[in-house]
């Protein structure tokens, strides 16, 4: 997955991925400021990332804030598991996210489900 972007004073946001009931978007707002969100069709889901909460009845209704916009150079892990009762379900993920190099915004990383 991999997203960057000239910032031209405009929000965009763009979809990273959508893999195993999980769905990232990044979005570069004004200042350069990067944002990572998850979110998920699936009730009674768990995701908890390296640098943000853990929310262990994580659903449809809800927006899981990875990354802030007040984080400028991240490398950061999250663990997603579709639930409740859905084997096989576990997405991992590895990224990393600066701001002010070359582009104004970029993330990637790497997603693997089990």
């Amino acid at each position: 997955m991999t997203f960057r972007t000239d910032q031209t004073g405009t929000i965009v946001t763009t979809l990273l991925s959508n893999f195993g009931g999980l769905t990232l978007k990044a979005t570069c707002g004004a200042g350069n400021d990067i944002e990572l969100i998850a979110s998920t069709p699936w009730l009674g889901s768990y995701i908890a990332s390296s640098i943000g909460a853990k929310d262990a009845d994580f659903g449809p209704d809800e927006n899981h804030d990875v990354m802030s916009m007040s984080d400028d150079n991240v490398v950061g892990t999250l663990v997603y598991h579709r639930g409740p009762n859905v084997f096989g379900q576990t997405v991992t993920v590895h990224w990393h996210a600066f701001e002010n190099v070359s582009y104004d915004c970029v993330v990637f990383g790497i997603a693997t489900q089990e």
